[in-house]
């Protein structure tokens, strides 16, 4: 097994439960208890968990998101023993018709982090079953909640599946992560440096589309359980990279501009950390390099991050980019998918002279094969890499997420928004550059603005969204389009002569 597919089946092994009963008598002695003012029994076997302690853990539950449900909630129960469930060793349970949560090996697992997970299992059927009259064993892909949760594509264990279970794959485990990640944040001890802003809070299941890409779904959940919404965080959409060489004694350095996560009427500043992770292709340990900044700023930024691990070697690594960001006044937190912005970093001897190299970077796909993950992925079900990418003038852009879809006869049709920085696509017009070109394009009408120049266009409506067809954009931009379908990538690079013929002053 890779690295990263040990990481992530210890993240997994971490956060595991399941829903199986655990209503049986115990004999044991209760070491200490606490009652909540709503009849919560917290009970513990475990001699480290005192009353204040567990009182301790019910404050926490308050400061979660929470509504009516909160009082519905019966025990919570630390256990240091071990238990298994039907995905193998568990950490936390919850059982629904007792509405009972049991955490594990409570002397030496993160019982805090395991117990809003399993609220989230608590707040989650009991407002999935009073919005839609269904647990999340029952759930199909015609469902509410997930269509709004966009997981075509993925082998999600949808009731009467075949497939052999699988806990990341499960709707129960994916509403419990998504719970944590939305509205338990709060419930934890706040990051009070940028650099503990990285890996602050994560989703077991980080190949599905991120929970913060889609407002819907918290909406359907706000809505559901009466939370007074607060004001979103957008996720930090890094909207380039630049390499810059090393120079005397300064290491290369990566210069990564990205989108403030908040508006500009939203006060208060922000936590940033961007963090850089590179794979040498050739084997060995990876290199980690991390740079932090605060803004109050709802413009773009821009983040540097330095890269000493790589200087002095001749290999070629791929990596990963991730933006983390944290706003303390709502106590929120957002970051940038496992699926987006990786990298391929090599050097180019220009003179055959150890002083003359160069450091090149060019995006690539997400290097599952590298990782080892792609047969793993395989075997749970996963056929085909749902999200698609577009390569527009070498810079490489998450397609999937974002609605594109391909029609039977293979054209690909692109959301206008997608072409647009996050804030603009949310607005009717859509402007881009591309290739030292400036386009405007007015939903609902036939024409596009290229440098100031009326042009034709033709726009598809494809479930009310409109789209351009892939070779629709390449006339348009003067490029030529390439599908790529072992990479799930759509390639625009090769510049043609300018066809573009305006249709009058």
């Amino acid at each position: 097994m890779t690295r990263v597919g040990i990481w992530m089946f210890l993240f997994s092994l971490m956060i595991m439960s399941t829903m199986t009963p655990m209503g049986y008598a115990d004999e044991r002695k209760i070491e200490s208890a606490y009652n909540s003012p709503e009849g919560i029994s917290f009970t513990s076997y475990s001699k480290k968990w005192d009353e204040a302690k567990l009182e301790g853990l019910y404050q926490m539950l308050l400061n979660c998101g929470h509504g009516e449900e909160l009082q519905s909630l019966k025990k919570v129960v630390l256990d240091p023993e071990r238990s298994t469930g039907k995905s193998g060793a568990r950490v936390g349970g919850y059982n629904e018709n007792e509405s009972a949560i049991r955490i594990y090996e409570a002397d030496v697992i993160p019982v805090e982090r395991i117990l809003v997970h399993e609220y989230g299992h608590h707040f989650t059927y009991y407002w999935l079953k009073k919005k839609e009259g269904k647990s999340p064993n029952e759930l199909t892909e015609a469902s509410e909640w997930s269509k709004l949760r966009q997981l075509d594509g993925y082998p999600i264990r949808w009731s009467g599946s075949p497939m052999t279970y699988q806990h990341k794959w499960d709707p129960a485990e994916i509403m419990a992560e998504d719970y944590v990640l939305l509205f338990g944040i709060a419930s934890q001890k706040p990051p009070t440096r940028p650099e503990e802003v990285v890996n602050y809070a994560r989703h077991e299941n980080e190949y599905i589309p991120s929970v913060y890409t889609l407002p819907a779904v918290r909406e359907y959940w706000e809505k559901a359980a009466g939370l007074l919404a607060k004001p979103l965080l957008t996720e930090p959409e890094i909207q380039g990279m630049e390499l810059e060489q090393a120079s005397g004694d300064e290491p290369a350095r990566l210069k990564v501009k990205l989108e403030s996560v908040k508006e500009d009427w939203l006060s208060g500043k922000v936590l940033y950390a961007a963090k850089l992770v590179l794979f040498p292709t050739a084997g060995g340990w990876p290199e980690r390099e991390i740079a932090t900044m605060e803004s109050d700023s709802a413009e773009d930024l821009e983040i540097t991050i330095p890269i000493s691990a790589a200087e002095h070697s001749n290999d070629k690594y791929y990596g990963h980019v991730s933006i983390w960001a944290y706003h303390e006044d709502t106590r929120q937190m957002t970051n940038t998918p496992l699926y987006d912005n990786w990298v391929e970093l090599s050097n180019i001897n220009e003179s055959n002279s150890s002083t003359s190299i160069k450091k090149v970077l060019r995006d690539i796909p997400p290097p599952w094969d590298q990782q080892g993950l792609t047969n793993i992925l395989r075997n749970e079900g996963l056929k085909r890499w749902p999200i698609m990418y577009m390569m527009i003038d070498g810079r490489l852009q998450a397609m999937g997420t974002r609605g594109v879809s391909m029609n039977q006869d293979g054209t690909i049709n692109i959301p206008l928004k997608v072409l647009a920085r996050t804030k603009l696509a949310k607005k009717a017009t859509v402007a881009f550059r591309w290739g030292g070109h400036s386009f405007i394009v007015r939903t609902g009408q036939e024409e596009a603005v290229v440098d100031g120049k009326r042009v034709p266009l033709k726009l598809n409506n494809v479930g009310g969204e409109p789209m351009i067809s892939a070779n629709e954009l390449g006339r348009l931009v003067g490029a030529q389009m390439t599908w790529k379908e072992t990479e799930s990538t759509l390639v625009f690079e090769k510049r043609l002569e300018s066809r573009i013929e305006s249709i009058g002053e």
